[in-house]
């Protein structure tokens, strides 16, 4: 009926978006922006010492979190540490939910970092926004259902609504914040298991793949297909499969996952 409400972008994200897309901005502009908000600027030296920059030199200062990242890699690192206030309600019936659908999208984000980075073809931390984003339309069902009369069975009905509804919705968020086609592809086909694979990674087959690793899936997620799903990727190496049919990239970077899954705080 065109009564969603659709949330905001929060402030210091919109702010640094608009300044990484302008070829004039250099590193001292977006260290400025970035400044702006104390818990933002903690977050990307968090992640710019994080095991998955492999540094052997911690820092200190933003800029030099800023001159690790890079202009984009600190954009969308920025941008996903600020979307953790949608996750937010004082609805005491949504608060669980929420809680489930933050601490699922913050190990996809996390596996998707870490799957970019070793397949080296995609951003690790455009992979890492695209992880945290992915559940957009969920809390938008989430924090929409309470208000509505009655409550939401949160077990059997807001199952089939999220799997009809979650992308959709997902969809019209992220084109009123103007983000690229390729993070909209993400949240209209996060666990889209039956699409023919691409020649080279897209950021929705890196969310993919992370949701097949995803040991934890909340209730609304889709059943996880046999191991067979990863031999259909022809970027996947033969060889890339351990004893438990997961990809060993991801067995073995178990101290980067949970530092990048540290950072987020899921």
């Amino acid at each position: 009926n065109d009564e969603l409400v659709l949330p905001s972008l929060p402030e210091v994200a919109t702010k640094i978006r608009s300044a990484a897309e302008d070829d004039d901005v250099g590193v001292e502009d977006i260290v400025k922006v970035v400044q702006t908000d104390p818990a933002t600027s903690a977050y990307c030296i968090s992640i710019a010492n994080s095991a998955a920059y492999a540094s052997a030199s911690p820092i200190a200062e933003i800029r030099e979190a800023v001159v690790r990242m890079g202009i984009q890699g600190t954009r969308d690192a920025v941008t996903a540490y600020t979307l953790r206030s949608l996750f937010q309600t004082k609805n005491i019936h949504a608060q669980q939910q929420l809680k489930i659908a933050w601490s699922h999208s913050c190990r996809i984000a996390a596996l998707s970092f870490v799957l970019a980075k070793h397949l080296g073809t995609l951003n690790a931390e455009r992979a890492l926004l695209a992880g945290l984003i992915h559940e957009i339309g969920t809390t938008m069902l989430i924090t929409t259902a309470v208000k509505l009369e009655g409550t939401l069975n949160f077990d059997n009905d807001f199952r089939f609504v999220a799997r009809e509804l979650a992308g959709p919705i997902g969809a019209m968020v992220l084109r009123a914040w103007h983000f690229p086609d390729s993070l909209v592809e993400v949240v209209l086909e996060p666990e889209n298991y039956q699409k023919e694979p691409n020649e080279k990674p897209t950021l929705s087959d890196i969310v993919m793949l992370a949701h097949y690793h995803d040991v934890e899936p909340p209730p609304w997620s889709e059943k996880t297909p046999s191991a067979e799903l990863l031999t259909r990727f022809p970027y996947l190496e033969k060889d890339s499969l351990d004893d438990n049919h997961r990809l060993r990239v991801v067995e073995e970077a178990g101290e980067e996952l949970n530092s990048v899954l540290g950072s987020l705080g899921g």
